[in-house]
């Protein structure tokens, strides 16, 4: 893989440039996708439908993100090959102002959805992960931009926020087989948030993961 192109300046010296993990199979960015349309990954592999009218609006740093409106807006779902733990989804996001019972951003497969980040108005409020368990987050549903992980392992499972580890816990075993944004399945309920960009890990470790969320936040300026 090619590194980021520009270097990050601390303590007066140059560092070398963060560069993107092998373990990471497939990044999606949001100016990458069509304005009111599809999400296509980077490598041309994956196209996710969109559904309703996902728009591109500025976010932080005046990159480009993907805006959907609660009421019909997704993009999804798209299978992709089979990814069995470890795993993990780090995303750039941003929820709506009002809580959201059953809030998906990033959700996978069909009605049992056994993979999602979720910022619910409940019992597991705040940045969760699910792969069949439940880990619950610390910290309580927000309006600000966010870079969420999790590393996805069974019983040494990671959830993580803005580059440090909030939770560890049984975030279950589920495999990871399809893609979708912004809706629940089940409901359905659709989710309103904004989305700049998430990336796909097969086999990643903990320092895969936090180099991904140093490179997105030299981007995005979240933390």
């Amino acid at each position: 893989m090619p590194p980021i192109g520009a270097s990050r300046i601390a303590s007066n010296f140059i560092t070398a440039p963060d560069v993107i993990p092998d373990s990471v199979e497939y990044q999606f960015v949001a100016s990458s996708g069509t304005d009111g349309g599809d999400w296509t990954s980077e490598d041309g592999s994956v196209t996710m439908p969109a559904g309703g009218s996902p728009t591109h609006q500025s976010g932080p740093n005046g990159e480009t993100v993907y805006y959907y409106d609660g009421a019909g807006d997704s993009h999804g779902p798209a299978t992709i090959t089979t990814i069995s733990q470890p795993t993990a989804i780090v995303g750039v996001l941003r929820y709506a102002p009002t809580g959201q019972n059953n809030a998906r951003a990033l959700g996978a497969t069909d009605n049992d959805d056994p993979y999602h980040f979720t910022a619910p108005d409940g019992p597991n409020d705040g940045y969760t992960m699910y792969a069949g368990s439940y880990i619950g987050a610390s910290n309580t549903h927000d309006t600000n931009w966010h870079i969420h992980s999790g590393l996805f392992d069974g019983q040494n499972s990671v959830n993580r926020l803005d580059g440090s580890t909030d939770v560890t816990g049984d975030a279950g075993t589920n495999d990871l087989t399809t893609l979708r944004v912004a809706l629940y399945p089940s409901g359905p309920n659709f989710t309103e948030l904004e989305v700049a960009e998430f990336w796909i890990f097969d086999n990643p470790s903990i320092e895969d993961v936090a180099t991904c969320e140093d490179i997105l936040n030299d981007k995005y300026g979240v933390f």
